[in-house]
């Protein structure tokens, strides 16, 4: 294993209050977590698009592109995953459990498309843990602290520090394939894969290196191979970046597509509603008069819903013909976006036969 450092990006503006604390990729653009409550979302060359308030303060971030979301941690409570939405709001959190209390904190996260898990890092260890909040140690490092650990199943990358020198390593099965050192006096903060780089031949890293007085700069490196083959699932992360314009990230029609497709939901729910108050006044009530008088309502309420789903079906009809007049995008997927289905979604899905 060899890598080039091939591309340096340009330093990622910050002040000391909100200072860089880790980051994520998901195909298109970054995704840093900060000191202050908020993360930055910038393009490759690091220019900030926008910034989203959070409800509280992130450490690692990792980004799961099975389900289209973020997973994160906090500085203060290591036995908590929180989910995140594409929006960073927080709508699920799980509890870790432990199969030991040696850990010294979460030091780096990442997805695992092969399991549909997350590894964490601590200090001395890497962990794998499904979504219900069950934990497996992996792997443990006899000499050195953990920075940072990147999955690339069937194997993981991660960073480790001894005697102020970083090393990063290639880890399938529990042994140690290959290492080398990385000569930078900066601490590597994170890891991410790219699968879509210019050479598709090549398996792209990009490193969060952070400097001192809150310079913080990304590296890009490349290398021809890890020791092992990267399951195809590893390239679903190409989905996101194979195009010329992320026209679903600039166009306004999906916007307002997006806010039509959340009342439908929106509308599913009161209806599903209504149909358990109707159950419910059957079951507890024989008073006919009672049981007209709930189905009344009901019956309002339906020709509400109906009144707006005629709404929702002109603003949909709309936003469509818009669409076709304005939107450019011109999807041209890159060699990595022709994949074939790999052998872990195989197993999952139950799909014995492909053609």
């Amino acid at each position: 294993m060899t890598f080039i450092h091939d591309t340096v990006n340009c330093p990622v503006e910050c002040s000391c209050k909100n200072q860089l604390r880790n980051f994520t990729f998901d195909g298109c653009f970054f995704y840093f977590t900060t000191c202050e409550n908020n993360i930055i979302k910038t393009d490759l060359c690091v220019e900030v698009i926008q910034s989203y308030p959070t409800s509280r303060t992130y450490e690692c971030i990792c980004y799961d592109y099975q389900n289209c979301c973020f997973w994160a941690t906090t500085a203060n409570n290591c036995d908590k995953l929180f989910l995140l939405n594409c929006f960073f709001a927080e709508t699920d959190c799980i509890d870790l459990h432990w199969p030991d209390k040696n850990y010294k904190g979460i030091t780096g996260i990442s997805y695992n498309c092969c399991n549909d898990s997350l590894l964490l890092a601590s200090r001395t260890d890497v962990y794998e843990t499904d979504k219900y909040g069950t934990v497996s140690k992996l792997f443990s490092l006899n000499q050195g602290t953990i920075n940072c650990v990147l999955s690339l199943c069937p194997g993981f990358l991660l960073t480790a520090v001894r005697n102020n020198q970083q090393t990063i390593y290639i880890v399938k099965d529990g042994e140690i394939l290959c290492q080398e050192n990385f000569d930078n006096r900066n601490p590597i903060k994170n890891i991410v894969y790219g699968p879509c780089g210019t050479d598709c031949g090549k398996l792209t890293f990009t490193l969060l290196i952070m400097g001192n007085q809150c310079n913080s700069y990304l590296i890009r490196n490349t290398t021809n191979e890890v020791g092992y083959s990267p399951c195809k699932c590893n390239d679903k992360l190409c989905r996101n970046c194979c195009r010329t314009k992320p026209c679903e990230n600039t166009n306004p029609c999906n916007d307002i597509l997006e806010s039509i497709a959340l009342e439908e939901a929106a509308l599913a729910h009161i209806l599903n509603a209504e149909g358990e108050k109707l159950q419910k006044i059957l079951a507890v009530s024989d008073d006919i008069d009672e049981i007209l008088c709930v189905n009344r309502e009901i019956h309002k309420t339906i020709i509400y819903v109906t009144h707006l789903e005629h709404v929702l079906y002109d603003k949909l009809t709309a936003t469509l013909e818009a669409c076709n007049r304005s939107c450019s995008c011109n999807i041209k997927p890159s060699c990595c976006a022709k994949r074939e289905i790999c052998e872990c979604e195989m197993d999952r899905e139950g799909l014995q036969q492909l053609e």
